[in-house]
């Protein structure tokens, strides 16, 4: 009785599977430089690359983006089911992009950029570097 388990997917095993020795490779995988990836260690390096070989991955991204991951270039396939499992991992939202959110209090940095005085103390440098480049 033959015994199925689970397929994982990552950019070495795709490597390996499209690259095989008796295949004579078929699918040749190249990098974003057009470049011929030839080893497992350059797919590690590669990995959009050689996943974008097979797979869609703007949708893979946009599945991922929806729950908050980020695709981690790795896929398991069960056997007999019609659906794959992808790992993710969990996006951090950056802390230098919140400026949209008012409910994050305003940093020490910001105030001194948005102070009269500092903004008064800018103008006049350039007023004097303007002044000694015409000179």
């Amino acid at each position: 009785m033959a015994s199925f388990s689970t397929m994982r997917v990552d950019a070495p095993s795709l490597f390996s599977l499209l690259n095989h020795a008796k295949s004579n490779n078929l699918l040749p995988l190249r990098d974003s430089d057009n470049f011929v990836i030839g080893s497992q260690d350059q797919a590690r390096h590669h990995k959009d690359s050689v996943f974008t070989s097979i797979f869609d991955l703007e949708a893979v991204f946009s599945i991922c983006k929806q729950p908050g991951l980020a695709f981690a270039q790795n896929i398991t396939s069960l056997p007999g089911a019609k659906s794959v499992e992808m790992l993710g991992t969990r996006l951090k939202p950056n802390k230098f992009h919140c400026h949209n959110d008012l409910s994050v209090k305003q940093g020490s940095f910001d105030k001194v950029l948005h102070d009269p005085v500092v903004i008064q103390e800018c103008q006049n440098r350039l007023k004097s570097y303007e002044q000694r480049l015409k000179n």
